[in-house]
């Protein structure tokens, strides 16, 4: 193997190592029965599905399988090409604020009813648009995914801190007018 693929290996099992470390002595220290995981990793959305396979997974999955509890992932950006490694290598139970580029069809079909969902309203949306447009997008992600449960209204992730109050309000009472199922 040549050295930087040994060097990027190496360095990846070390922080690893830690942050297990880490979180053990933190479950033990507050003295945490479940062991729950949640953990974003928002920069490997710019790898194609086979890097991510090669330079990541095997290391996301020894700090995800050392926990036996709740696995929620968060990724911002489209994320469509990862769906399945999440789901299926991954296992997580919940993908929290997914972003707002992810395709509403594709992740239906690859994550709808097997995987809590939570997010995908562009937060731009909610900065620039109108009520009307952030109703209209709110409305569109609830009819695609809540026919398959588990999704759940969120941004698709983080609201502008200057965003219009209107906006924020109009993706919440389109959840309530159309999120009942």
């Amino acid at each position: 193997m040549p050295r930087a693929p040994r060097l990027r290996a190496a360095l990846l099992r070390i922080i690893t190592d830690k942050l297990i470390e880490y979180l053990d002595f933190c479950w033990e220290e507050e003295g945490l029965g479940a062991r729950d995981l949640a953990w974003t990793d928002d920069l490997a959305v710019s790898l194609s599905a086979d890097m991510y396979r090669d330079l990541v997974l095997p290391e996301e999955k020894r700090l995800r399988f050392h926990f036996d509890g709740w696995a929620m992932l968060h990724m911002c950006g489209r994320t469509d090409h990862l769906l399945e490694i999440f789901r299926d290598d991954l296992q997580i139970h919940e993908y929290q604020g997914f972003g707002w580029q992810v395709d509403l069809d594709r992740i239906a079909e690859v994550m709808g009813g097997r995987v809590v969902l939570l997010g995908n309203i562009d937060p731009v949306l909610i900065r620039n648009g109108t009520p009307e447009t952030v109703r209209e997008a709110t409305r569109v992600a609830i009819e695609k995914l809540a026919p398959h449960r588990g999704y759940i209204v969120q941004d698709g992730n983080n609201i502008p801190p200057d965003a219009p109050l209107e906006n924020i309000n109009a993706m919440m009472e389109a959840a309530e007018l159309y999120g009942r199922y």
